[in-house]
């Protein structure tokens, strides 16, 4: 490493070390129940789901209630984009069958509801449950390989290919499913 290099890193502990014991800090912590920011005076929390820097007010210039209110606009911004996100998904939904795999794991963190009769669960199929984890719930990654073929969620997870894989285990079966849909909901 360069002196300077090393200088600079010396520096930087140093300011930290300062500006930690100045009554001016705020700092923040996320949690994945909200954001909690403490300061010399009060702390507050708010509910977000994206992590905030912590803002050193001598470093950045930026006083506490200034801070305090960039946060409580980031939360207001996030507020919206989320209920965007669900209006959206809702108009998406609207008159569709939705397969999915524990579908209500999805709905719940949209705070959506959807017709049960227009739902297509391949973790509730009794078919699969019986034939692939003994009569309890089967995975999809378990459900991808017997029916499938496929070995997915190997690596990093993607959303896109969980939702293709579910939607051909559903296909792959789709008589049953339907059979079962009309025989609970339309002939009672």
């Amino acid at each position: 490493m360069s002196s300077n290099w090393l200088k600079l890193l010396q520096k930087q502990k140093q300011q930290q070390e300062k500006y930690t014991k100045s009554k001016d800090v705020v700092s923040s912590h996320h949690h994945t129940k909200g954001l909690a920011i403490a300061g010399s005076r009060k702390s507050q929390k708010k509910k977000t789901s994206k992590s905030v820097v912590p803002m050193r007010t001598p470093l950045t210039k930026i006083a506490k209630d200034q801070a305090e209110a960039k946060v409580q606009a980031a939360h207001k911004a996030q507020t919206l984009r989320k209920a965007q996100a669900q209006r959206d998904v809702a108009k998406l939904l609207k008159d569709k069958v939705l397969v999915g795999h524990a579908i209500h794991h999805d709905l719940e963190a949209l705070y959506l509801t959807h017709p049960k009769h227009s739902i297509r669960d391949t973790a509730k199929h009794t078919p699969f449950k019986t034939k692939y984890s003994k009569g309890k719930t089967p995975g999809l990654k378990k459900l991808a390989q017997e029916i499938l073929g496929l070995d997915i969620q190997s690596g990093e997870h993607s959303s896109v290919e969980d939702a293709r894989a579910t939607m051909l285990i559903y296909k792959s079966d789709r008589k049953n499913f339907e059979e079962k849909v009309r025989a609970t909901y339309h002939h009672k």
